[in-house]
């Protein structure tokens, strides 16, 4: 139980954070994006994800690592920031805090549980999810891993 105290009371501080920057996009709606904010909500979505999966919480370090890479998208111009795409992530802060409150009380709800994944589907579609290569791609010819592929191709 003490373990789960200290993951709830040091993931609380990281979606405070994440729900200031949040915060600070929203009151510039409209405008171009800060790159410093950005980085910030990838740091937070980051350390989060490497927090749950420390402590065994996978509902959580899979939404977190979803939030991760629709920023790293966003942070690569492979995204453009909408509306839609602040929304869902202001909805996620939400979730985030909902899951965390089920771990801090040790009671799991499929409701919740259904609900991360709803979101983490969201994010994936408003972050352009994994794209198709070109028809004429000629690395189609070279039998590479997809995560060596990505890096070289960055």
């Amino acid at each position: 139980m003490k373990g789960s105290q200290e993951f709830v009371g040091e993931a609380t501080e990281i979606l405070d954070a994440l729900g200031k920057d949040l915060l600070g996009l929203d009151e510039r709606r409209g405008q171009e994006v800060p790159p410093d904010i950005v980085n910030a909500i990838f740091r937070s979505a980051h350390t989060l994800k490497g927090l749950a999966g420390l402590f065994g919480e996978e509902r959580i370090a899979q939404l977190a690592h979803r939030t991760e890479d629709v920023l790293d998208r966003l942070r690569l111009g492979k995204v453009e920031f909408s509306d839609s795409l602040l929304d869902a992530l202001i909805e996620e802060v939400d979730a985030f805090q909902a899951l965390l409150a089920e771990c801090a009380s040790g009671r799991r709800t499929d409701g919740l549980t259904e609900r991360a994944a709803a979101l983490a589907s969201r994010l994936e579609r408003l972050g352009g999810g994994e794209k198709e290569p070109a028809a004429d791609d000629p690395l189609e010819k070279v039998a590479l891993d997809q995560g060596v592929r990505d890096v070289l191709t960055e």
